[in-house]
């Protein structure tokens, strides 16, 4: 279910998908009907190319009122490892600053 709301809300048909993955379409009708085991080396293109995070991929019953997170985790997938660093000192001084402003109210 995950892989086809990612593939509906990309605006791909699977065989559009698969074309652009270098897959056979069946391949990405097994994968969104839960069908076998796709390889990684099949799994992980599909899964960059959606944006799908990996919490969501492994774990997809976790609550859609966290889209907050879910939001940011998509960002932060979407940077490159130079970004990251930089995002990381930015987040860890916010993160300290609302948990202050959090335990002095």
């Amino acid at each position: 279910m995950v892989v086809r709301k990612a593939r509906e809300n990309a605006g791909l048909t699977q065989y559009e998908l698969a074309e652009e993955l270098g897959l056979d379409g069946k391949t990405i009708l097994n994968i969104e009907n839960f069908r076998g085991n796709p390889k990684f080396d099949s799994l992980n293109p599909l899964v960059n190319l959606l944006k799908i995070p990996g919490d969501k991929l492994f774990y997809p019953d976790i609550k859609e009122n966290e889209s907050h997170k879910h939001q940011l985790l998509l960002e932060i997938q979407s940077c490159n490892d130079n970004e990251a660093a930089e995002l990381l000192r930015v987040v860890r001084y916010m993160l300290e600053i609302l948990r202050r402003q959090n335990s002095d109210s």
